[in-house]
């Protein structure tokens, strides 16, 4: 179970930016799941990223923050709902939007073992589905995100040519603990036979803390079903 004070407190002064709470129920919570820590973290493949959002800060860069860890086995991540719980010093991460089962097939991942399901039906029209990152702090009932942001964070989205083709945009939105946007990244370029590992990340200015990232994938007019994978999830170990 994890008590951390939130590191902004004149967070609650405004009623602008109420506390995020996510009730555990029908949540998955997983409990200090293995980082990594050290050498190359963000896809170790030896194809490594394929492609790298517009906006993103540079992968060596993010790598080179202090503190830096990558969460990269997601086996025990079950549903549209999971808490990630850190007994020790990180922050704690509430992951909401994904679709089920993790996902092993090489297509959908950046480093060894599994990937976070982004998976969704045919609808045969446009459509966005979306999924939320937040950082806080989970005490065993219920989680708040309004405290303990992170200096930077990224991770990968990976996906096969089926469900690429059937993609029109992917964005994404860094915002930092007072609900203020620090990035827009967006990922559209033309897609091809190979499959894509694609990169987004972000290492906030001195003076922000990166609180929540938003992805929105949007599908094409055919509205065709998606299938992603989430990989190396990686935010800084020591909230400000």
């Amino acid at each position: 179970m994890n008590h951390k004070s939130p590191p902004f407190s004149s967070l609650a002064s405004s009623a602008l930016f109420a506390a995020l709470t996510v009730s555990s129920l029908q949540a998955a919570v997983i409990t200090d799941p293995p980082v990594v820590t050290s050498g190359n973290r963000i896809a170790p493949f030896s194809t490594g990223i394929t492609h790298v959002a517009s906006g993103a800060t540079a992968e060596s860069t993010l790598e080179g923050s202090q503190g830096l860890c990558v969460l990269q086995d997601f086996s025990s991540f079950s549903g549209s709902k999971n808490i990630v719980s850190f007994s020790a010093y990180r922050p704690d991460i509430s992951v909401t939007g994904s679709t089920g089962n993790p996902v092993t097939n090489g297509g959908f991942l950046s480093s060894a073992g599994t990937a976070m399901r982004i998976q969704t039906l045919a609808k045969g029209s446009e459509y966005t589905h979306s999924l939320t990152i937040d950082f806080g702090s989970y005490n065993g009932s219920s989680f708040d995100g309004s405290g303990n942001g992170v200096l930077a964070a990224g991770f990968t989205l990976n996906s096969t040519p089926t469900y690429l083709n059937a993609t029109s945009q992917i964005e994404v939105t860094f915002l930092g603990s007072d609900g203020k946007v620090l990035s827009t990244q967006s990922f559209a370029g033309s897609m091809s036979e190979a499959n894509y590992r694609i990169y987004f990340g972000l290492k906030a200015a001195a003076s922000n803390t990166i609180s929540s990232i938003k992805i929105d994938i949007a599908s094409t007019a055919s509205g065709g079903a998606l299938i992603y994978g989430l990989d190396d999830l990686a935010f800084t170990s020591s909230p400000r």
